[in-house]
């Protein structure tokens, strides 16, 4: 399983505007609200922590950060709901109403696209998306968008995870083409990839980003967009066209 993160911005904006607008963006990476499965309700479960200290808690250490942002995006790593397992050996989640952690910590917004949003089935992917809702927090992924105006800046998001295939990306980009007929003039895609317990983009993701931008042009005058790649031949060793692997001697020759 394959853990960690989105993406990065930080950004000034002058679309339309007299004056640079500046904008404040926190994307926190994944969060688990829940427990394994098989051991929810144990008393050393997280649910059963929080239950006793408060479902502040989780976030009582940055909440006064998200609270000052102008947009807070997390990825939700596990499912609301209090329907079986699949079965799966790893199956994340808690009760729906542990959704209100995201929104005591001033969450906004959570990416959906991820490994486990199905533990309990399509069925307890909706009740997911559902006790968000009734949190207030907006949601993206797949074939869910995510459009909000902050300060005058509408901005898009779209949301994926590991492996990506053609058919996969050809979906992504008619996702931000239908962001951009809505207006959307920022656009955020963030991946849900990497390797676990590493904050460094590594090599992989790396040769990969440097092969979307030549793959995706950059829109348009006023949008934006940054959409990683990856594909399941790269990660199960099957050549691949599309991919040129670079030694880090190459690498390291490259420009930035």
């Amino acid at each position: 399983m394959k853990k960690v993160l989105s993406l990065l911005l930080a950004l000034l904006l002058t679309y339309g505007c007299a004056a640079a607008e500046t904008l404040s963006l926190s994307l926190i990476g994944d969060c688990t609200i829940g427990d394994q499965y098989k051991y929810r309700g144990y008393k050393s479960g997280f649910t059963y922590k929080i239950s006793q200290a408060g479902l502040d808690y989780p976030f009582s250490l940055a909440a006064d950060l998200f609270a000052q942002d102008d947009l807070t995006i997390a990825n939700c790593e596990g499912c609301f709901t209090n329907r079986a397992s699949t079965g799966k050996f790893m199956s994340l989640g808690a009760a729906p109403e542990f959704a209100e952690v995201f929104k005591l910590g001033f969450v906004d917004v959570v990416n959906t696209a991820n490994n486990h949003m199905r533990d309990f089935g399509s069925a307890g992917r909706e009740d997911t998306l559902e006790a968000l809702a009734a949190q207030g927090i907006g949601y993206f992924g797949d074939e869910d968008t995510y459009i909000t105006q902050i300060k005058g800046v509408t901005i898009g998001i779209v949301g994926y995870t590991y492996p990506i295939n053609e058919g996969k990306l050809k979906k992504y980009q008619k996702k931000i083409e239908e962001l951009k007929e809505a207006g959307c003039t920022f656009i955020i895609a963030s991946a849900h990839w990497g390797k676990e317990e590493s904050l460094n983009i590594n090599l992989e993701q790396r040769q990969r980003e440097r092969l979307q931008q030549q793959r995706i042009p950059f829109i348009c005058p006023g949008v934006q967009a940054y959409l990683p790649f990856m594909d399941e031949e790269y990660w199960s060793g099957k050549p691949n066209k599309h991919v040129k692997v670079y030694d880090p001697h190459e690498w390291a020759q490259l420009a930035d």
